[in-house]
Order: structure tokens, then sequence, then C-alpha cells
């Protein structure tokens, strides 16, 4: 630690210091030149083990990739091609794929020969071999420069030159991006990025964007934090044809009040509670966002936005951790630590350790019930352990039973019995061997029937173990209730720079940030995947203890209007859609490239 108490005396945070010396692997002068911001070159990092997985920027097969690049500030991807990749190595599909045409838009891109042939040239050498399969949007600049190539080369912006001029076509989707990695408060790009998707919650979210401008997208706009809120929000949604927009102003929007520096089991609530202050209607957002926890015995009442798992308490799925954190792993707690009330969103985080190491791997559901839990079903639940206890006695007495048949001061019975009966036959004492054959007999069938009532009673003791969810959740309806609706999950996220997102009709996308030695963003990319493919790679990922997994989880009845305001809006008859909003996005559209959107340009100021 000496180290970082050299760091720290120089005016940098404890975190910051270790952060600087992980990257560079303990390399003091690197360190500082790390927290300087200048550009250096990190070596690849030493792995815990074979299953420890690399930070996504180091992934050969890192798929639709938007690369924005900088030749003052290029990452030195032949470093990077020497480390294991860990995005598609559970990925055998065949992917959609998007492409940056060249033309300034991203659009679908079903020609391999042209698309293979043009990311060739634009720049074999700078970038990482990449499968063709995994290929959803690439996209690249090499604008990022300062004008005088003699001057000292200023900090570049992805969001200063003409790329920002970029679209997307309507099967694209937007994408917010963050300056650069490793802030606290980049967390609320994925995070909103997952709650957008949720219909009845952007709604909540709409309103007036303030009077347009040209610049709009770099979040530098001197408005009100609600206004850049929902500028993002909208953008979100799909309005415009915009490719992707800055995080400056949403993460300002929750910065305000001082969220800088605030731990994330704080950061996620305060950023929860202003999309509360800001909704249209407060009580309804707090309804979808907001869960309490209570315990009877104390009568306590917690209010939660999220859950926080530290990693002692992480088991091999989310119901066996749930479990050990509502009723404790012995049950102490049944009945006692309960959900009183249930948000529609529920906010898991698995935290990780300070070390790398193996671990056991996380595996995870697509749909959750977390109406295991709640106060609605725990009178149900302590029922139901009573009845296991009582099943569990009796199998007991049963088991006694067939030992006392089967087993005598540590002999077997049947086989004393068979050699009786063969002594007895060669002193030819045919009754005595007709009755000790009429034991065994006797013996063999009270064994037999034993047995069958065992079995039963084993189904039995089986179906009524509460830390199985399958069997909670086969008693829903029973008791003439309607039975709870399911939840599915609607995002992970590994990072700031790494997560994937459910849209309300189900398809799974990826989004992964390309960055600089420097941590800046200089790209990213996009991939429609399947859950298969997400849910192998959580359990990869997983296995490394230090691994943060985040996941959000949302009522399923919250995704069934979608279909239908899908329809409503191809008809352009959606009322609910402030006309204002996107009378915003139709002059944003009239300022982008006109290939995509000629009828709009030629109207364009």
């Amino acid at each position: 630690m000496e180290s970082v108490g050299k760091l720290t005396e120089m005016g940098f945070s404890a975190e910051q210091a270790q952060k600087a010396l992980k990257a560079t692997n303990g390399d003091m002068e690197a360190a500082i030149a790390y927290l300087f911001e200048e550009p250096i070159e990190v070596s690849p990092p030493i792995t815990a083990s074979n299953n420890t997985l690399n930070p996504p920027n180091q992934d050969n097969n890192s798929g639709k990739s938007v690369e924005i690049r900088n030749p003052m500030d290029v990452p030195d991807f032949s470093q990077l091609q020497q480390q294991e990749t860990h995005a598609n190595q559970t990925d055998p599909l065949h992917f959609e794929h998007y492409e940056y045409s060249g033309d300034g838009e991203v659009g679908p891109q079903f020609n391999e020969e042209s698309r293979m042939a043009q990311v060739s040239s634009s720049s074999s050498s700078s970038l990482p071999e990449t499968r063709t399969e995994d290929v959803d949007v690439q996209m690249r600049s090499d604008r990022l420069v300062s004008d005088d190539e003699n001057s000292e080369p200023s900090t570049p912006s992805i969001y200063d030159d003409e790329e920002m001029t970029m679209t997307r076509s309507k099967e694209t989707p937007p994408v917010i991006l963050i300056d650069r990695v490793g802030s606290r408060e980049n967390v609320v790009v994925p995070l909103l990025t997952i709650l957008v998707q949720i219909p009845s919650l952007r709604k909540l979210l709409w309103g007036d964007l303030g009077p347009y401008s040209d610049t709009w997208y770099k979040g530098d706009d001197e408005i009100g934090a609600e206004v850049e809120l929902r500028r993002a929000v909208a953008y979100l949604s799909g309005f415009g044809h915009r490719a992707f927009i800055s995080s400056r102003g949403v993460i300002r929007s929750f910065s305000e009040g001082g969220s800088y520096g605030l731990e994330s089991d704080e950061l996620v609530p305060k950023m929860y509670e202003s999309l509360i202050h800001c909704a249209s209607d407060s009580a309804a957002m707090k309804q979808l966002l907001q869960s309490t926890v209570e315990s009877v015995e104390e009568d306590i009442q917690n209010k939660m936005y999220l859950f926080e798992v530290d990693l002692e308490y992480r088991a091999a799925t989310v119901y066996d951790t749930l479990n050990g954190l509502f009723w404790s792993h012995d049950l102490q707690n049944l009945g006692n630590i309960r959900l009183k009330d249930t948000g529609k969103v529920l906010t898991f985080q698995f935290l990780g350790d300070d070390e790398h190491y193996e671990i056991q791997p996380l595996d995870i559901d697509e749909e959750f019930y977390p109406q295991i839990y709640a106060q609605s079903h725990s009178d149900q639940l302590v029922k139901m352990h009573q009845q296991k206890v009582e099943v569990g006695q009796k199998r007991g007495s049963v088991t006694s039973q067939i030992m006392s048949w089967t087993s005598f001061e540590g002999k077997r019975v049947p086989s004393f019995l068979d050699q009786t009966t063969a002594y007895l036959q060669e002193q030819n004492d045919e009754d005595t061997v007709k009755d000790i054959s009429a034991l065994r007999t006797q013996t063999a069938n009270e064994v037999a029937s034993l047995n069958s009532q065992l079995e039963h009673i084993n189904h039995q003791y089986s179906q009524l173990d509460v830390t199985n969810p399958s069997n909670v959740i086969a008693t829903f309806g029973r008791d003439g209730h309607e039975a709870p609706p399911s939840y599915v999950l609607a995002g992970v996220v590994f990072s700031d720079i790494e997560y994937y997102y459910r849209t309300a009709n189900g398809q799974w996308i990826y989004i992964c940030y390309e960055t600089s030695n420097t941590g800046q963003v200089v790209g990213y990319s996009i991939e429609k995947r399947e859950f298969f493919v997400l849910k192998k790679q959580v359990q990869q990922r997983s296995r490394d203890a230090s691994m943060v997994v985040t996941l959000v989880y949302v009522m399923r009845e919250e995704y069934k209007s979608q279909e239908a305001e899908a329809e409503k809006a191809e008809k352009a008859e959606e009322s609910d859609v402030p006309r204002d909003l996107q009378s915003f996005f139709d002059s944003d559209d009239a300022r982008l490239q006109p290939p995509l959107i000629p009828e709009l340009a030629a109207h364009a100021p």
C-alpha cells in the first residue's frame, strides 16, 4: 500500500490511486501519467485463472463496433490482441448486422462482401479482428484532430466534429455515450437506457424539452436538470434519427444536489428519487421504482430502490441468494423478513471483492417471481414449512420401521432368515422351514409397503420445500386469489461501458464502448442477441469474484401495451405524445445528413 500512500500524498483519492496502480500493473510512473491523463501503454493484466475475463475494450470479437478514432489517441490494439477475449465466446448466433455505410447513416447491412471490403479499407491496421457474424454496427472517424497539425493536440471529444451528424436507421437503437470511463455517475446511462424501454415509465418523463439548440446533443446547454433528463428520455424512446448523443447533460441532471462521489448504494437511489421528482405523476413513478421491506418482529420498514448483495451472500441463483437474505439459510426468518410492497421495477446489485479469484458462477432466469418473498404469500410459506416439518417427522418414523424390519443387532434380517432356512433344510426340519419362509415373506411384504409409503412421503416432502421456487410458484392461485404476475429480466449491467437491455418487444440489445488507454471513449458497439447468450456470459463473468453485476427485473405486464402503442404510432394517432416533443426532433432531423431524410433536410433553415 506504499504506492497508494504516495499517490494520496500527491492529492489523489485512495480509490483513484488504487485504480491507476491496477491499470498500470503497479508501475508508479505510469500510474502518475494515468492520473494526469497522459497517454500510456498498459501491459495486459495477469489474470487470476483461465476463467477470469477481460474488460470489454480488450475484446477482439467485440462485434458491431462504432469506432470514432483520434490519430493522436489511438488505443494500442496490438497489446489487446494478445489477451483473452470474452464477448463472443458464447456466441453461436448469426446476429442481425448493422454498419456505418459511409454516407452518414447507421443501418442494416446484409451484404457481407461489401461490408468486409469497407471495414478492411477503412482501417485494417488499427482495428482488432472481428467475426463477421458478430458485427452489427460499424462506424469510425479520423476527424478528431486539431485543425492545425503543428499545434499541440487538445483533448478531443467525439461530440466536437461533424460525426455528430451521423444518423441511424429505424432499426438501429439510439445510444448515449459517456465521455470517459471510471466515474461512478456513469452508471445512470445504462440504467436509464434499461428503464426507458418501459412504456409507462418513459411517458411519465415526457414533457417540455425547452427551445431547440443545434448543439443540444452535447449536453452543454444551460438548461434545467429536468429538461436535460426529458431530452435524454425522449431520445432513448426512439424519437429522431441521430445516431448517438452525449451523456453530459443527463449525468448532470442527476448530479444536481450533490450526487458526485456517492457510492453505488447511494447513487442509484438518488437517481431513482430524481426520476420520481421529475415524473408527471410522482406517485405512479414511485409505485414503479420503490419497494418496502419489513421486519415483523422488530416492526421496522425500509423503503428500497436498490437491493445490494455482498459477495459473501451471493449464491448460485437469484432465488437462492434472496432465500438467504430474506429467510436466512436455516429459515429462521421465514415469515419475519418480507416484501411489504413490491415495486414494478426491482434492481439487484451483486457486489464483488477487491481481489480476482474464481468463485461459483451466478445463474440467472429470464422470468422471476419476487412475490415469493412478499407479505401476501408469507403465511402460505410458513404453513408449507410447518407441513414439511410434520412430513419430515412422519418420514423419520417410516424409515425407523423399515430399519427395524430389515436390520437387527447390526445384521440384515432377510439375509439371516435365508441362512436359517438353508440350515434347517439340511436338518430336514420342514415345519420350522415353513414358519421361517412365512416370516421371510411377511418381512418382504411389510418392507415393500413401507418403502411405497416412504416414496410418497418423500415426494410430499420435496414439494413442501419453500427454498425451491417451483414449489412456491405452484401454489399461486390455489387459495382463490389471482396468481401474481411474473417479472422479466429487463437489463444487465457489467460496468459503465458494457451492458444489456431488453426492448419492449423482447429483443436483447448489447452495448459496449471502446476506450483509449487514458479511459476516453473512442467508439462503441451494438449487437442484437438472444437471452441464452446473455445467460452464459453472466455465468462466465460472475466466476471472477471482483465482478459486479447489476440486474433489473420489471413486471411483465408493463410491456404488454407496447404492440398497441407501436401500431398507433405508425398511424400517427398517438395522442399522448406531446406535439412539441415531436417538433423538437423534427428540427434536429432537418440538420442531420440528408441521405437519410431528404424531405426534412429540404426544409432546414
